[in-house]
């Protein structure tokens, strides 16, 4: 193991990891815009290079985790061992997706351990800006949707992505639970939070607030109450570290006011 993790294999394998992980990040980002075709990646490349990052993961970066870490691994490994003493391991396929997916989860959280920070902030700075790209153009669209409650039809697929159900019209995406979409679209607000902390370019930033308003604009056409608890304590936190970070609070009660 000594003579592996000093070869060139680790520094391989480190690159690997990067390109990997940012392409699993854009694959899921996008698989519902087009099921048809994005699913054949699914078995061919998503399983074997996710299997490839676990390996990967386990046999040379083990040293680097912390103890985050160290507690996923023994999760997986917990529920592993459930699947199988249920008898529910070979239940539904050969590997079931659920329990593989999980192990990927190692992986993914594994990323800041094999880049530098600044190398670190600079690929999330690509990923986070494609993520929110792309669903801030589903968002202009529900915007556009919205008010007359019509469908939108998929030219990719010929289905309908975009629908509005129930008497309130609550607006679901790619024929998912409210509070799924919901949940992207504030996932996309707080990756436009980070891009604005990041970039120093005014024009940019003003771009970035927009984005942030159509996005927050979708998650109402959603309806989904749970979403929108989350969005108040993740934006309270948010406000929080800034307090923190540009007041002046040494006593330890002021913080935790």
């Amino acid at each position: 193991m000594k003579k592996i993790e000093t070869s060139k294999i680790c520094s391989y394998y480190t690159k690997f990891h990067v390109i990997a992980v940012a392409y699993i990040f854009i694959y899921f980002s996008f698989l519902l815009s087009a099921p048809k075709y994005l699913q054949l990646l699914y078995s061919m490349v998503y399983k074997p290079v996710a299997a490839v990052l676990v390996v990967g993961s386990i046999l040379l970066l083990r040293k680097k985790w912390t103890i985050e870490l160290k507690l996923i691994f023994y999760y997986c490994v917990w529920i592993t061992l459930m699947r199988l003493l249920d008898r529910s391991f070979f239940a539904f396929q050969p590997v079931p997706d659920a329990l593989f997916n999980h192990w990927v989860y190692l992986p993914l959280l594994c990323f800041g351990l094999v880049l530098t920070e600044d190398k670190c902030f600079k690929l999330l700075d690509i990923i986070f800006s494609i993520y929110c790209a792309f669903y801030t153009f589903i968002a202009l669209i529900c915007i556009y949707a919205a008010p007359n409650r019509f469908s939108v039809v998929n030219p990719l697929t010929g289905d309908v992505f975009i629908s509005f159900a129930g008497d309130i019209g609550r607006m679901s995406v790619f024929w998912k639970s409210v509070n799924c979409c919901a949940t992207w679209f504030m996932l996309a607000i707080f990756m436009l939070i980070y891009l604005l902390l990041r970039t120093k370019y005014k024009a940019l930033r003003g771009v970035i607030v927009f984005c942030a308003f159509a996005n927050y604009v979708a998650i109402s056409f959603t309806a989904s109450r749970s979403t929108e608890v989350a969005f108040a304590l993740c934006f309270g936190l948010f406000a929080v570290v800034l307090c923190l970070r540009f007041l002046d609070v040494k006593k330890r009660t002021m913080k935790y006011a």
